[in-house]
């Protein structure tokens, strides 16, 4: 898991010279506490990963790319693209690898709001996701981000 993941992240930091805002990935809460899952006795439940470390590059664009370890213990590698509406809400939509049954990827998106500058460029915010698979129905994730420019 953290050598796939830190692989991924590797794969995106030549990209932080151009890079508007470093967003670092925090934790999870999901209104579904378990999915279906293919085990190695059959089907079964399974709780999803709160814990989801990761990082992304934020231009002034909007395009976002990115790497962390998902929900359903797989290193996720994504592009999207953020509008923000004012300084603090925005929306967010792209593709996600890692999501699938198979392991292919999927669309992520969702809402996201974040506090004014707190001091140096830092900022506490939280993206709210209503749909990222075919199992998960709601997401919150909570993220720190710091301002490059």
């Amino acid at each position: 898991m953290w050598k796939q993941l830190i692989a991924a992240i590797a794969f995106v930091i030549p990209t932080t010279v151009l890079a508007d805002e470093i967003v670092i990935h925090g934790v999870t809460w999901h209104g579904a506490q378990k999915y279906d899952a293919v085990c190695s006795s059959g089907p079964c439940d399974r709780s999803y990963n709160a814990i989801n470390p990761g990082i992304t590059y934020v231009y002034s664009s909007g395009l976002m790319i990115g790497a962390y370890y998902n929900s359903y213990f797989r290193t996720s590698v994504y592009v999207a693209y953020r509008h923000m509406f004012n300084d603090n809400v925005g929306v967010f939509g792209g593709w996600a690898s890692g999501y699938s049954a198979r392991g292919s990827g999927g669309f992520v998106g969702g809402l996201v709001a974040r506090t004014n500058d707190l001091g140096g460029g830092w900022r506490v915010g939280v993206a709210g996701q209503p749909i990222q698979s075919d199992q998960l129905d709601a997401v919150v994730s909570v993220f720190i981000s710091k301002d490059l420019k």
